[in-house]
């Protein structure tokens, strides 16, 4: 697919391999890893590359959706997601570059894609969760109307140990 997505200060499109390099080095910053739960602590290059090219696989299988994010024409961070099983809500998670954060990017993007999952694809329910130390994941997903639906403890590769957490979801109006 080689659809993109246009806010109005970013441009969501389809992750490339020739992204890794620049996704490697924004990830191997412990602000991101010890906050997404699945990105290790020492992710390698080729580990990079080859979560990019299982993503576009997904993508071209309907088993995955997601977009490399960028600003100005820079990649700042990535969204995406997968269904939770057979019939269960779409999962998305998020995360943007430590020098963009606090710019509402995070909210902007992640609408986008939700939006875009609801328009395209036709999901109506969609879930995320947040470390409770992390509250500003939480805001953002607050400000997307997602709702809280209970309190758990995740594993975070980033810390390699169960984290806890907050489960989200979300409903398409008039769903």
């Amino acid at each position: 697919m080689s659809e993109e997505i246009r806010t109005d200060r970013l441009v969501l499109r389809r992750k490339l391999i020739s992204d890794a390099p620049r996704i490697h080095r924004l990830v191997s910053d412990p602000r991101i890893h010890r906050n997404v739960g699945r990105i290790p602590a020492n992710q390698t290059l080729e580990e990079t590359e080859a979560f990019i090219r299982k993503s576009i696989d997904g993508e071209e299988n309907g088993e995955y959706a997601g977009f490399a994010v960028e600003k100005d024409g820079e990649l700042i961070g990535l969204v995406g997601g997968r269904p939770n099983g057979v019939h269960g809500p779409f999962d998305i998670g998020y995360w943007l570059a430590p020098d963009e954060w606090g710019q509402g990017l995070a909210t902007e993007a992640a609408r986008a894609f939700r939006d875009w999952l609801n328009r395209k694809r036709g999901i109506r329910a969609m879930t995320s969760a947040w470390f409770l130390d992390n509250p500003g994941s939480g805001r953002v997903l607050a400000k997307l109307d997602f709702l809280p639906a209970g309190r758990m403890k995740h594993y975070c590769y980033g810390r390699d140990e169960r984290v806890e957490c907050m489960e989200m979801a979300w409903i398409a109006p008039n769903a």
